[in-house]
């Protein structure tokens, strides 16, 4: 919800994979990509060669010529900042990686948002070693041409996605191409969440008062979302069961048609 609320007012661009690979400095503030979304991470690994790039092309190196251009680069990479409560499998191709409760590394993106901007909100009593860090990270966003800024639901803590946003906007004040990636729990997560919709159990109302009849269940195993018994109920009372999935599950096993997909 806290994610839907931001994406109505925020001015940063929400990337596709094929961005981030484009991007040439990065923020990850709270989320360990390499465990909630290793397709991120992947493209994380393109991003970080973006700013040594610009070596090869003093050189005149195209860029399909690999080995040219790892002996022009060497250990050159792109600035890349991970702030996580624990470390991460990112931490070694990171510029500086950053451990803190989730309440602190709020605090750490809202400096940095400061730092940017001085319109940003302000964090009142901060440590001068955390103020340091928040200058690190905003000198090497603000010297970026297409920043990005990554935060998600991982730690539960919408302080923490908030403050992630305004580093996004703060970027965008300085009129940066900036983005700003959110992860969440799941594929379609997002999508879902736009769509709105009612809890389960007023779906289970419906049903059992007959105002609806059909259940029809989108990749999506009931059984692991709620309570078996208020799933039983909602199963149950459903005239005929439709489920769409791609894998054999509790709730699969109720539908009277399951189709592949």
């Amino acid at each position: 919800a806290a994610i839907l609320q931001i994406l109505a007012k925020s001015p940063a661009r929400l990337p596709s994979l094929k961005d981030v690979e484009g991007c040439d400095a990065v923020f990850i503030v709270g989320e360990d990509i390499s465990n909630t979304a290793p397709r991120l991470a992947l493209a994380l690994h393109n991003s970080i060669r973006q700013k040594p790039m610009a070596i090869a092309r003093k050189l005149d190196i195209p860029y399909w010529d690999a080995a040219a251009l790892r002996e022009a680069i060497q250990d050159e990479r792109g600035p890349l900042f991970v702030a996580t409560p624990a470390a991460t499998r990112l931490d070694v191709l990171a510029t500086a990686a950053f451990r803190a409760a989730p309440d602190d590394l709020a605090r750490l993106a809202s400096a940095v948002a400061h730092a940017l901007w001085e319109d940003a909100p302000t964090v009142p009593g901060l440590a001068e070693d955390m103020r340091s860090r928040a200058e690190t990270i905003a000198q090497a966003l603000r010297q970026a041409e297409r920043p990005l800024v990554i935060s998600g639901t991982a730690m539960g803590d919408e302080a923490l996605i908030q403050a992630a946003a305004n580093v996004a906007s703060a970027l965008c004040a300085l009129g940066k191409d900036a983005s700003h990636y959110y992860v969440t729990p799941e594929c379609n997560s997002l999508g879902l969440g736009l769509f709105g919709g009612m809890p389960l159990e007023e779906a289970v109302e419906k049903l059992e008062k007959k105002s609806a009849d059909i259940l029809v269940i989108v990749e999506n195993d009931l059984y692991r979302r709620a309570d078996r018994s208020l799933v039983d109920r909602l199963l149950g009372a459903a005239r005929n069961i439709i489920c769409m999935d791609h894998l054999e599950g509790a709730t699969t096993a109720r539908a009277d048609v399951v189709l592949p997909a």
